[in-house]
C-alpha cells in the first residue's frame, strides 16, 4: 500500500477534502460561541458552505432562507433547546429532507431516544471527533 510521504505533491489537508464527496450546505446553531465557530470553521476548512448561529431563532431563519442537507444542533441552548429546535425543523415542508445533528454532552440511552423522537437523524456527543465527523459527512 503506498501511503502519501512529505515529498507528494497532495497535502493531508488536499486528502480531507476530497474524503468529503460534496460540497454541502450546513447550519451550525450552539449558543456557546467557541463550540459553534470552531465546528464551523472545521467544516469550511473541509470543503463546505457553513452557517454558524447562535440561537435556535436564527438557524431556523438561515435554514429557511438558503435550505442546508446538514443542522448541527446543541441540545442544551437556552432560548429554544435542541428538541425544540428539531420539532421546529421537521414542521416546515422545505425543512422535511435535512438531516438534523444533535451536539449534545448527555450521552445515555435515554438521552438519544429523546433526540431521535424529536427528529434528530444522528446523536454526537461533545467534544465531536474529527473521524464522526468525517464518517458523517461521507
Amino acid at each position: 500500500m503506498n501511503r502519501p510521504g512529505p515529498d507528494d505533491s497532495q497535502s493531508q489537508s488536499d486528502a480531507v477534502v476530497d474524503t468529503a464527496n460534496a460540497k454541502r450546505r450546513i447550519v451550525v446553531v450552539d449558543d456557546t460561541r467557541a463550540s459553534a465557530f470552531m465546528l464551523g470553521r472545521l467544516l469550511e476548512l473541509l470543503g463546505h458552505d457553513v452557517s454558524v448561529c447562535y440561537d435556535a431563532q436564527s438557524a431556523l431563519q438561515s435554514a429557511l432562507d438558503n435550505p442546508p442537507e446538514i443542522i448541527f444542533s446543541d441540545i442544551a441552548m437556552p432560548d429554544v433547546d435542541g428538541y425544540q429546535f428539531a420539532q421546529q425543523v421537521r414542521a416546515q415542508s422545505s425543512l422535511r429532507k435535512v438531516k438534523l445533528v444533535a451536539l449534545t454532552g448527555y450521552d445515555s440511552e435515554s438521552d438519544r431516544q429523546l433526540a431521535y423522537a424529536a427528529g434528530f437523524d444522528h446523536h454526537l456527543v461533545k467534544p465531536v471527533t474529527f473521524e464522526a465527523l468525517q464518517s458523517l459527512l461521507s
